[in-house]
């Protein structure tokens, strides 16, 4: 009744058992982690980061906000041109925009702040907003503005002094150009209590005063166009 499957009468087999060890190295610590020994295996050339994943080594680059100072300063040294008003890295030529806001600001304080006759006196720029800006198209370079600007100002009026402001809308090439500015004469507050004979005469004052910050604004403008091509 009973059989043997597979194996003959009389015959001997004998059976291999092969046992793998991965036997680690002595020298190394039981604790160490696949990840470390990756590490020490790469050396110095393992330097893979992810700044927001956990266990990256690097830290992650913050972004950095610069003032209007130091923004023309890297401005001026960076400026290296070619012909025709463009940036050093636009030999080609091609399409190029850059901002002068900055630049014009200071450029206006230059030209208006001091700007007087006998009876009123530009202290200051109180605001200048808009767009200065300067193309760079096919070797030629094309500049243009349109600025709000408000000037502070005073004004001696009968032994009196009175201060305020003188709002110009609308700074372009145009309405430098072809004297279109308009603006508006305001009185500071403190200065309010003042006669009304008084404030209408340094109104008329300033009124008088805009031919000579035209002049100056056309200055600018010649200011502006030299800039746009050195």
């Amino acid at each position: 009744g009973r059989g043997r499957v597979g194996v003959s009468p009389g015959r001997r087999h004998t059976v291999h058992i092969v046992i793998f060890l991965n036997i680690m190295s002595t020298s190394e610590p039981e604790n160490k982690t696949i990840a470390e020994a990756s590490k020490e295996q790469k050396g110095d050339l393992s330097y893979h980061y992810f700044h927001n994943e956990k266990g990256g080594e690097a830290p992650a680059a913050a972004p950095k906000k610069i003032t209007e100072e130091e923004a023309l300063e890297l401005h001026r040294t960076t400026s290296d041109k070619l012909v025709g008003g463009a940036s050093l890295w636009n030999a080609a030529g091609t399409w190029e925009e850059r901002g002068y806001l900055g630049w014009a600001k200071q450029q206006l304080a230059t030209r208006l702040v001091g700007v007087s006759d006998n009876v009123v006196t530009i202290t200051e720029i109180k605001s200048c907003t808009g767009e200065a800006t300067v193309v760079c198209t096919r070797g030629k370079a094309r500049y243009g503005f349109d600025l709000v600007v408000s000037l502070g100002w005073e004004a001696t009026v009968d032994e009196a002094t009175i201060k305020g402001s003188v709002d110009i809308n609308e700074v372009s090439r145009d309405t430098v150009e072809d004297d279109e500015l308009e603006y508006k004469v305001n009185i500071d507050s403190d200065s309010k209590k003042e006669s009304k004979e008084k404030k209408a005469k340094a109104e008329a004052g300033v009124k008088a005063l805009m031919r000579k910050i035209r002049e100056q604004l056309v200055a600018f403008d010649s200011d502006f166009k030299s800039k746009a091509e050195s």
